[in-house]
């Protein structure tokens, strides 16, 4: 969403124009201020979902190709002592746990989900401390699982529930990410990468926007150094 993520973009691209066709997203382009031969698209959804996401993520990778697509953002972390507070987390592996069958002995879940590209999460790791730097981020990132959700989940227990049935690993839940994914797994045949980072902005329980702002902007400024950077 625009007001909420993508504006902590922008300050890193030379504007140069905007897709005026597109009525239902924003779709913009420039190049990088840190190296103006590297063009840049970027877009926003209108709305949340991991449909819309999908939809917006084909649209863009059947139009231009990208080689890699990043989706920077913010998530609800698992609740325990390793996971603080605008940590990030890059997902080695996204899935959705709401799928499934309902029957009269109650409801069968049906576990569907996407490895992400190893060998491109593990060039951010081997540079990640020239990354942070770069950004003075004293968090930790996390490589681990992350869920995805087609609702807002503000109840106690329910990641530690996905980790005791579905994946152990688990840390954190968001609700575009494995959308995003399938649309670079489908479209373009595959060529196109999806590397998603969120910052935590919350632990899923006691929802508010605090951190909101602030988690936003961390993991713009995530995606932006690791894209100045050139390690991709």
């Amino acid at each position: 969403m625009y007001k909420d993520e993508l504006k902590f973009v922008e300050p890193y691209i030379n504007y140069a124009g905007e897709i005026e066709s597109d009525e239902k997203k924003l779709i913009r382009y420039g190049s990088l201020k840190a190296d103006n031969k590297i063009n840049i698209l970027y877009a926003s959804l209108l709305n949340t979902g991991m449909i819309d996401a999908a939809i917006v993520t084909t649209d863009i990778i059947t139009r231009f190709k990208p080689r890699i697509l990043f989706m920077p953002g913010v998530c609800g972390g698992r609740d325990n002592k390793s996971l603080e507070m605008l940590d990030i987390i890059i997902p080695n592996k996204i899935f959705t746990f709401q799928k499934g069958k309902l029957t009269d002995n109650g409801f069968e879940g049906e576990w569907e989900g996407i490895d992400l590209n190893d060998k491109l999460i593990q060039k951010i790791q081997t540079s990640e401390e020239e990354i942070k730097n770069g950004i003075n981020f004293k968090g930790s990132v996390h490589y681990e699982p992350m869920a995805c959700s087609t609702a807002v989940i503000d109840k106690t227990g329910v990641i530690e529930g996905i980790a005791m049935s579905k994946e152990r690993k688990v840390l954190g839940l968001e609700m575009e990410g494995y959308g995003v994914a399938r649309a670079c797994e489908i479209a373009n045949n595959g060529n196109t990468k999806a590397i998603i980072v969120k910052s935590v902005m919350d632990k899923t329980q006691g929802k508010d926007d605090s951190h909101k702002t602030d988690a936003a902007k961390i993991s713009a400024d995530f995606v932006m150094k690791i894209i100045e950077s050139g390690i991709l």
